[in-house]
């Protein structure tokens, strides 16, 4: 794909291309609808095809706005105002709600499968807790590292993951268990720490890139345009300054990676092996 499409290629941020999947943006219709139809050519030109069907288009803004794209036959472009780009779904408005919600309902589909294991009396506490660590807990935060999560959201997944590890003690509510020592039978950490350890891990890991690097000059990029009115929405740098800040790290720590990954891990706990009383 990147030999095929060589010469219609823009600079990131503009063009994101994974494989067979292809991002274009740009701020005027015009302009996205001149380069759409460029690289349509360029791939029918080597004998690839663009599924209309399956390409949709998407206003980034905060009021809902149209927009007509048509492919090179005059079929339009389904607007859309989100959808799901490598596993991550993407809204209009921006924001996490609807990812952490997909997120939610694949990790109960995995949880579902594994029940067999999980819900299994007979099966130790130990093996319990390493199947929903590697196997369910990954798909619950997956593509966190870029979450910027509000209280809300917090608890949201707080209280999910505890669902599923009350579930496979066989508690409920009434049995008035602490999180904490559910968390340390089953010997797993507390899910926003993880979320928290996967966003500094991330951001430690773009830091460290050499300043020409498209990643780290799109997380230091200069936002134009005029701030709206009210209070402003927490940005994801914003949450990685409160998480350093928490455990008193600065841009220095970032450039020592082993003493970094060090300082912002949370590990998992010892599990107990013992059932609850």
């Amino acid at each position: 794909m990147d030999a095929v499409s060589e010469y219609v290629q823009h600079d990131v941020p503009w063009d994101i291309l994974y494989a067979d999947d292809l991002i274009i943006a740009d701020i005027l219709w015009a302009k996205l609808q001149e380069r759409f139809g460029k690289w349509q050519e360029a791939l029918e030109r080597k004998g690839l095809k663009v599924n209309a069907d399956k390409t949709e288009t998407m206003v980034c803004a905060r009021t809902a706005e149209s927009l007509q794209i048509t492919d090179q036959n005059g079929k339009a472009l389904k607007q859309v105002e989100n959808f799901k780009y490598l596993d991550s779904v993407i809204h209009a408005q921006g924001g996490n709600e609807e990812d952490i919600t997909a997120g939610i309902a694949a990790a109960w589909k995995k949880w579902k499968e594994l029940s067999g294991v999980l819900c299994d009396r007979r099966m130790p506490l130990a093996v319990k807790g390493k199947v929903c660590r590697t196997m369910v807990r990954p798909v619950l935060i997956y593509g966190s590292e870029t979450w910027t999560m509000k209280r809300r959201e917090e608890e949201r997944l707080q209280r999910t993951d505890m669902r599923m590890l009350r579930s496979i003690l066989g508690l409920t509510l009434r049995d008035k268990k602490r999180n904490d020592d559910i968390h340390r039978i089953l010997g797993v950490a507390c899910i926003t720490g993880k979320v928290r350890e996967a966003r500094l891990r991330w951001f430690g890991h773009v830091q460290r890139r050499e300043e020409e690097d498209c990643v780290r000059r799109i997380l230091e990029a200069d936002v134009r345009g005029q701030r709206s009115r009210g209070r402003q929405r927490k940005r994801w740098i914003d949450v990685v300054k409160y998480n350093m800040d928490d455990l008193r790290l600065d841009l220095m720590d970032v450039e020592n990676r082993a003493e970094w990954r060090r300082r912002t891990r949370v590990a998992d706990l010892s599990p107990e092996g013992v059932k609850p009383a």
